[in-house]
């Protein structure tokens, strides 16, 4: 569908020692995110986890990198913690490379971004969650290269959906899912039908990305648009 994002290096476990500040970190997630369940033996976490789930984790952490101030803010707000054992679970066991890639930003974001409170964060992430990257694609797509017309979307017409092999098939998928949530607007200009990023689309991008335009290009490349 002319989406391409770079693939996550596979660990190995084995042959990977883990350094110091990687072990205190998970130490630390094992502690604010699980104590309720291991009780304090935050260091069996980690290793009674499934490979695909150390595997996930290290990728997380190794582009998240906990501070003493991300320490400090997670330690003093319970409904944090409780948001941070559900991003710690669906890290873990994230199945797209592509969604993988955008954790430690949304991560970064929840805990040092000042510009949206938490319930806005709580929604972002609830929403990141459920969206397919087929969506997110879309919504970077219309951020870096503006709105698009609709027959770009439906080129039959607005009742039939394109072929599955259609090129843009994901347009059609992300803006079907997209208007669902209100993440784009429909707007028309000279007889042409056009779809673009809402301004909560625009919120949603920017708080997954933490406000980084190297981490939202870093989502689309290879686009099949002019």
């Amino acid at each position: 569908m002319g989406y391409h994002y770079e693939k996550q290096n596979p660990i190995n476990l084995k042959k990977s020692a883990l350094t110091p500040e990687i072990q205190q970190t998970i130490t630390f997630i094992a502690t604010a995110t699980a104590s309720g369940i291991i009780g304090n033996r935050a260091d069996s976490w980690f290793v009674n986890l499934y490979y695909h789930e150390k595997s996930r984790i290290l990728a997380w952490i190794r582009e998240w990198s906990l501070t003493e101030d991300d320490k400090r803010t997670i330690n003093k707000n319970e409904k944090l913690k409780i948001l941070f054992s559900q991003i710690t679970s669906n890290v873990a066991n994230e199945i797209f490379d592509e969604k993988l890639a955008i954790w430690s930003s949304i991560t970064e974001s929840l805990l040092r971004n000042k510009k949206y409170k938490f319930e806005k964060k709580q929604y972002f992430i609830n929403l990141f969650i459920k969206l397919d990257t087929f969506t997110i694609n879309y919504l970077v797509n219309l951020i870096v290269k503006g709105p698009i017309i609709s027959t770009e979307v439906f080129p039959y017409n607005e009742f039939n959906k394109p072929n599955i092999k259609d090129p843009n098939f994901g347009f059609y998928l992300g803006q079907i899912q997209s208007a669902s949530t209100g993440l784009t607007d429909m707007y028309s200009d000279k007889n042409n039908t056009y779809f673009k990023i809402s301004e909560l689309g625009k919120e949603f991008i920017d708080f997954i990305s933490n406000s980084s335009e190297n981490k939202i290009k870093s989502m689309i490349k290879n686009i099949n648009r002019p």
